[in-house]
């Protein structure tokens, strides 16, 4: 078995007596079972009580974008365009964008913050190494990235996530830097190693620095602009910290879906006053609040296993 979602899942079933048989054509897939109840679940998280409807169009960012703004959820300007002119008017307007595909997940193919055409370019043909048909362009907002996770419509629990990031000592480049901070031990952390790629350059180019740039002793350099878990961003678990209003936000948002979970992105400054929703997630990791790299670890696991049984 290779998927980690469904390892993470059959082991905390095993645990509570709980039968697992994986798919050998896909272990995304798994059966779930205790005496006479059974249940299919998909990428360690997705029941059979879930709305196939919903779990598609959470799937599509420009659909899922649609139908929060039809539902009066607070949403950023954006475009669904395969034409690099379009994209190029919409930054005229806006100033300062982000560009993403369609439908991958994980931070891929995302750039953040540009700012000029040539920017827009190389984020243009980073983000078709992923995929060759229509772009999203999104107003961009200077937010702290938060997910908000709602398990059976009355369980919600959230982390913020920061772009990954190093600390200079006044002796090492960039890239070593790096180097060291993957090498580091993050025992029962949810920790990906940092990855260099072409939108990390880009980046730190738009700062004016380079990979072999050396910081000062103390100097924090961020090194992109998303703030993905699985390209070396850190979490900070901040399930005590939302307001009523936010959580009941996010349990209106699964109800009207019906998808028993759900994974929403915020960007805000601060999410118990202005904030905006900029992704949902149909299958949403959860390790990261069982693992977060700051704050108290969280069991949504346990939670999705009790809804089932």
């Amino acid at each position: 078995m290779k998927n980690e979602h469904t390892i993470f899942l059959c082991r905390r079933a095993k645990q509570r007596g709980i039968k697992c048989q994986t798919l050998e054509s896909d272990d995304s897939f798994c059966v779930l079972s205790k005496g006479k109840q059974i249940h299919l679940v998909y990428g360690g998280i997705v029941s059979d009580n879930s709305s196939a409807s919903g779990y598609e169009l959470a799937r599509s960012k420009v659909v899922a974008r649609e139908f929060l703004k039809i539902n009066k959820f607070p949403v950023l300007p954006q475009i669904k365009t395969k034409e690099f002119g379009e994209a190029k008017k919409f930054l005229e307007k806006h100033k300062k964008v982000v560009v993403k595909p369609m439908k991958l997940k994980q931070g891929k193919g995302i750039s953040v913050g540009i700012e000029t055409v040539r920017q827009l370019k190389q984020a243009w043909r980073y983000a078709n190494q992923f995929t060759k048909h229509s772009k999203v362009i999104e107003k961009y907002y200077p937010g702290v990235d938060h997910r908000v996770l709602v398990i059976n419509y009355k369980n919600v629990f959230a982390v913020q996530r920061f772009p990954a990031y190093v600390i200079g000592n006044g002796r090492d480049s960039i890239k070593k830097l790096i180097s060291i901070k993957n090498l580091q031990e993050t025992p029962e952390q949810r920790k990906k190693p940092i990855i260099i790629d072409q939108p990390m350059k880009a980046f730190l180019s738009g700062q004016k620095l380079s990979l072999y740039y050396v910081p000062k002793e103390n100097q924090k350099i961020i090194l992109r602009g998303t703030a993905n878990i699985h390209t070396g961003g850190e979490s900070r678990d901040c399930t005590d910290e939302l307001s009523s209003e936010v959580k009941k936000q996010a349990i209106t948002i699964a109800k009207l879906l019906k998808t028993d979970v759900i994974g929403i992105d915020y960007l805000a400054e601060d999410i118990n006053k202005k904030r905006y929703i900029i992704e949902l997630n149909s299958d949403p990791g959860v390790q990261l609040h069982h693992f977060p790299t700051h704050g108290k670890k969280r069991e949504p696991i346990e939670k999705f296993l009790d809804m089932l049984f």
